[in-house]
């Protein structure tokens, strides 16, 4: 190996001390894992391979360079990263890419929305609130805050939808401003199909490694994933000629924990009908971290939970478009949950009774004590006093219960050898299906 593909390379290191043990539903992990750079390494077995070289040239790895106003990921900066087993182990795993954005100008992410800038400094001009004054001072608008029609897949700009019903209507999803700049995840060199992931970058991303792809299946088959960075040009006026943009790409592996036969999927999605009855009967020490996409917020509804009486809840979904608690009798409405954005949820998470959400980590709640239950958790919906009810829309990323600081459950999004589609719990070892009608729909391999 020459000097340039070990510099590339990233060998993440496993050593195995012993296997993996199943038993009275719980399952422990014998093994350390060690991630070293530049090919050096002096403990173990050469498990998993990253390697971030293009056709053994180096410059994968680096996201850096100046981003022109464009269109949709195949007009922007690119890298690549390649993941796979070594033939020297039997092992699958399970690959994470992120990436880390360096501090840089960063104006275009610290304003999603329209403002005054001036020409000279390229500040925000924060006393000038219009379009009009802002022409009249001679200065630049930065006209963020328009309203326009986007695919919610692809984060591309769909013009021929100029309003709210024809682009809804159309699969579309109607958006108000937003940061221009976007990433997207493709298993493709030319950024063609639907992508396997995509995202806005904002400022607070920057300094900070961002998870941009992650459960990834890892075997002894290369696969490559391709992650473009660009600058929505329709997001941003032509007065935008370029922007400085410097990142790199991060990779890590570790043992899979789906057993063998499994495919994982990067979300499975329900369309109001389905419902998975967990074995799970929540306590006053129960959390749950749940990542969804929400396609419905307009209705009530309910993304997992129970309720044992009219005075016992434990479920959180929707509610008048905002994020619904159901915690004994009390309710909270807390951050709003935006259709077609993936977000984060955290209901009194490693034991510290609130409710968060990843739209706005801050905003929480304290929840109390929760009365004792005796049905079981059910998810798309809510296990109301041994019936789920309220069933929702959406598409289930991960799944996560607690008690105290135990995972008890982890649901992960995935289909078997005959291809039927649900959530294999890898602590239980129990392969839950659809419990419902219809069908769920499989989101892409990962």
């Amino acid at each position: 190996m020459n000097s340039d593909m070990k510099k590339n390379i990233i060998l993440a290191i496993f050593v195995i001390f012993g296997g993996l043990m199943v038993a009275g539903g719980t399952y422990a992990w014998l093994t350390n894992t060690v991630s070293v750079t530049n090919g050096v390494h002096n403990v173990g077995m050469h498990c998993f391979l990253i390697d971030y070289n293009i056709n053994n040239v180096s410059g994968g790895q680096d996201i850096t360079g100046t981003l022109f106003p464009s269109e949709n990921a195949s007009g922007g900066l690119n890298g690549r990263v390649g993941l796979k087993t070594s033939s020297s182990c039997d092992v699958n795993g399970e690959g994470t890419l992120k990436l880390h954005v360096n501090a840089a100008n960063n104006a275009l992410l610290t304003n999603s929305s329209s403002y005054c800038e001036s020409r000279k400094t390229m500040e925000p001009i924060t006393e000038i609130t219009t379009k009009a004054d802002c022409d009249t001072a001679g200065e630049r608008w930065r006209g963020y805050g328009d309203s326009y029609c986007e695919n919610p897949n692809t984060l591309a700009r769909l013009v021929d939808y100029t309003d709210q019903s024809s682009c809804t209507n159309n699969g579309g999803v109607w958006r108000t401003g937003g940061s221009p700049l976007k990433y997207a995840v493709y298993d493709n060199a030319s950024a063609t199909g639907t992508p396997l992931s995509v995202g806005s970058i904002v400022s607070a991303d920057v300094g900070n490694d961002k998870v941009i792809l992650e459960g990834i299946s890892i075997n002894s088959t290369q696969k490559y994933y391709y992650i473009y960075v660009w600058l929505d040009g329709y997001l941003i006026d032509d007065s935008v000629a370029e922007f400085t943009f410097n990142a790199y790409i991060s990779a890590s592996a570790v043992q899979s924990a789906l057993p063998s036969g499994y495919q994982r999927v990067m979300y499975i999605e329900s369309t109001g009908t389905q419902h998975i009855l967990t074995n799970i009967i929540p306590d006053n020490t129960t959390g749950v971290y749940a990542k969804i996409k929400s396609k419905n917020t307009s209705s009530d509804l309910i993304y997992f939970g129970i309720r044992s009486a009219t005075n016992s809840r434990f479920w959180v979904g929707n509610k008048e478009n905002k994020v619904y608690l159901g915690w004994n009798t009390v309710t909270y409405d807390n951050t709003i949950i935006s259709s077609d954005v993936v977000s984060e949820i955290k209901l009194n998470y490693l034991n510290d009774r609130k409710l968060a959400t990843g739209n706005n980590p801050s905003v929480s709640s304290n929840i109390g004590t929760l009365n004792s239950q005796s049905y079981k958790m059910s998810i798309f919906g809510g296990n109301d006093v041994g019936t789920v009810k309220y069933k929702s829309s959406i598409y289930l990323y991960r799944f996560k219960v607690s008690k105290g600081s135990t995972v008890i459950g982890d649901f992960v999004p995935c289909k078997n050898g005959s291809n039927v589609i649900g959530l294999y719990d890898v602590v239980e070892g129990n392969f839950y299906t659809n419990s419902g009608t219809g069908s769920f729909t499989a989101g892409p391999n990962i």
